[in-house]
């Protein structure tokens, strides 16, 4: 038995199943084609913001953690830039990947009137097994603690049962929870 056992692995034969892992997902995105042109920096952050936390939530919820933060843009006349980072530490924070992305909007954008944008986590990692910092801050860990919360609370109630205050404002230009989007009335009506 024992002779017939070693030559079958002797020649890669093996009549146990084999166990099907699924892919870990190569990068989580997001992105919307804004309703009117953008020129503000902090509008535009308001639409990071909004494309960060359905990033973050999709990183939270499939247990991932991204090393590399991406924003893409196109301006007015149909250019597209993009631009990424590194991050010193794997994350799946919104609040980790909206600093960055926003940070990463202020280095290149020239300031031309954006028709589209867009934030993708890439160089996902299993967060099963991650390096612990010395430094990490309370407040960090009681943020973490937050996100999963405000993502348990969503997946049961809806993701509208939550809101940013910045997203309250009348004239909000995404509707956080799709990160698409919305379709406004002119300021002057």
């Amino acid at each position: 038995v024992y002779k017939r056992q070693i030559h079958d692995y002797a020649c890669g034969i093996d009549s146990s199943p084999v166990a099907q892992r699924d892919p870990v997902n190569k990068g989580y995105g997001n992105s919307t084609t804004l309703s009117r042109d953008v020129d503000d920096f902090e509008t535009a952050c308001q639409v990071i913001l909004s494309l960060s936390e359905t990033v973050g939530a999709r990183l939270r919820a499939d247990k991932v953690q991204c090393d590399c933060i991406c924003v893409e843009i196109k301006d007015q006349d149909f250019r597209v830039q993009s631009h990424q980072m590194t991050l010193n530490s794997p994350t799946d924070s919104t609040t980790v990947i909206y600093e960055n992305a926003c940070r990463l909007l202020y280095d290149f954008w020239d300031r031309r009137p954006l028709r589209l944008i867009g934030v993708r986590a890439t160089k996902i990692s299993d967060d099963s097994f991650s390096q612990m910092s010395l430094f990490e801050s309370e407040q960090s860990k009681k943020m973490k603690e937050m996100e999963k919360a405000v993502d348990q609370i969503r997946s049961k109630f809806g993701t509208d049962i939550i809101k940013r205050a910045s997203f309250l404002q009348k004239d909000a230009i995404v509707d956080h929870a799709s990160g698409k989007a919305k379709h406004l009335k002119n300021k002057e009506e």
